[in-house]
């Protein structure tokens, strides 16, 4: 099983055991037990999906693989509470208080900026802090990060332009590309 890399955002871990499984993202996502607010049709919904761990997704990821829950809180945006990111509204009885984070425009929340370069060179890792609003430039590549897929011109990591999608249980994913569905199709 690949283990988180320092810096890696949920979602990226995910995709990657997904793509060393050859399972849709979904269904790693269900594997691991990521508390979900419910399944609809091909798409798993995971509840507050690398922003905040429950104590439920915690729990569940430290019986499946023994990942210790401070390492898994690493790996959504809670890490940078009361730092870059006052995620103070958050309830997690309360989906909905996300709303209030996402308006203050700190992070992305259901969408990721990239290094191509870095993509490149780690086969796939997706870093937590490119999240961030506040971080625009690669700090090793130096050069700055992409927001928008060049192809299909919808945000990174986001899936359609209307609204965030779920984990798919159907297709797979690639971690290195760009994977929007577009016209039909997934943006190679």
């Amino acid at each position: 099983m690949a283990l988180p890399e320092e810096g890696e955002a949920l979602a990226s871990w995910v995709d990657r055991l997904a793509a060393d499984h050859t399972v849709p993202p979904g269904v790693i996502g269900q594997a691991l037990g990521l508390q979900a607010r419910t399944t609809i049709g091909a798409e798993f919904h995971p509840v507050f999906y690398g922003i905040v761990p429950t104590p439920i997704t915690l729990a569940h990821i430290r019986q499946t693989t023994g990942i210790r829950p401070a390492e898994v809180t690493a790996m959504h945006l809670s890490r940078y509470a009361g730092t870059a990111l006052d995620l103070s509204g958050i309830y997690l009885a309360d989906e909905r208080s996300v709303n209030a984070v996402n308006r203050q425009g700190w992070a992305l929340l259901s969408a990721s900026r990239a290094c191509p370069s870095c993509l490149a060179e780690s086969g796939g890792v997706w870093q937590l802090a490119w999240r961030l609003g506040a971080v625009a430039v690669c700090p090793v590549h130096r050069v700055r990060l992409v927001e928008i897929c060049p192809r299909c011109g919808i945000r990174l990591q986001q899936g359609l332009r209307s609204r965030p999608r779920g984990l798919s249980k159907r297709f797979r994913t690639d971690p290195v590309l760009c994977g929007n569905f577009h016209a039909g199709t997934r943006c190679p």
